[in-house]
């Protein structure tokens, strides 16, 4: 499997931390996530503590698996492209930058493009070891005949978006084979369009009839780290017997630490204050 952005490996750089670095790294996400979520005061330190450790050995395990990548199983039915920050590209509709949170940060802007690329390639992958072939020679065909499905489910801009790009000719990339849609129904039964990561999954849907055997979950290694969280918040969604394999893509160079920071802020003030994930992380099968 190729590189997701089409960049040399060796521009990654390592993302797993020193015993300094990573103190270091605790103390800025306790500091920042004390401000950003105050409900922390109420909650015991110790929890706090438990929960931040594990997920800073979650991370280290997820950007260790990201390169080359994680393993690939033939048993794969869904590959669940979580969306994320920029736009593919300036060449499709509706050719601006992507309105999100996280244009203030120049090596973000091809997160989403990464993910998708990633998801396409993997569903090639999944494809070929099926058939028994290379995946540079599976067609768009035999995706629709023997491959898994591609799940992108985001915003109405984010989807519209993506349909372009999915659609051109280098892709090959069969649109009945793709499963996308922008609303959802909540826990409270109530619909809603997708706005974030928390909606995403709380809606979580599959195609009618499909029980997947296993769903790969494919995001850069710090925000699966939130989304695990979430997914354990929202466990009916998936299917008794489903394994789901988070396959973490390595943090863009320039947003090492900060974006691990970010994310972990975001994991606990998704826990205590927006109550859209579990204290523990849903369990998973990475390799």
């Amino acid at each position: 499997m190729e590189s997701p952005t089409g960049e040399s490996l060796r521009n990654y750089g390592p993302r797993v931390f020193g015993e300094t670095e990573r103190t270091q790294l605790r103390e800025r996400i306790l500091e920042a996530a004390k401000v950003d979520t105050p409900q922390l005061k109420n909650i015991d330190p110790k929890e706090v503590d438990t929960i931040l450790d594990h997920d800073l050995d979650m991370l280290q395990e997820f950007e260790r698996a990201a390169l080359p990548h994680p393993q690939i199983y033939s048993d794969t039915d869904v590959v669940f492209v979580v969306s994320g920050p920029g736009e593919y590209s300036l060449d499709f509709p509706p050719y601006e930058k992507k309105p999100d949170r996280y244009q203030h940060l120049p090596w973000s802007r091809k997160m989403d493009r990464a993910r998708v690329r990633a998801g396409v390639i993997l569903v090639k992958e999944i494809t070929a070891q099926r058939l028994g072939k290379s995946a540079k020679d599976v067609t768009s065909e035999e995706i629709l005949q023997h491959g898994p499905w591609l799940h992108y489910s985001a915003t109405h801009w984010e989807n519209e978006h993506v349909k372009g790009v999915l659609a051109q000719e280098v892709l090959k990339f069969p649109p009945e084979k793709i499963m996308m849609y922008e609303d959802i129904v909540g826990q409270d039964g109530k619909i809603r369009p997708i706005v974030n990561t928390a909606d995403q999954i709380e809606g979580l849907q599959f195609p009618e009839g499909l029980t997947p055997r296993r769903i790969a979950v494919v995001s850069h290694a710090p925000h699966l780290v939130r989304a695990m969280h979430m997914l354990e918040k929202y466990k009916k969604r998936i299917l008794k017997g489903t394994i789901v394999q988070p396959f973490p893509l390595p943090t863009p160079v320039a947003g090492v630490p900060k974006y691990a920071e970010i994310e972990l802020v975001g994991t606990l003030a998704a826990i205590f204050k927006l109550h859209t994930a579990s204290p523990i992380p849903y369990s998973y099968q990475l390799s």
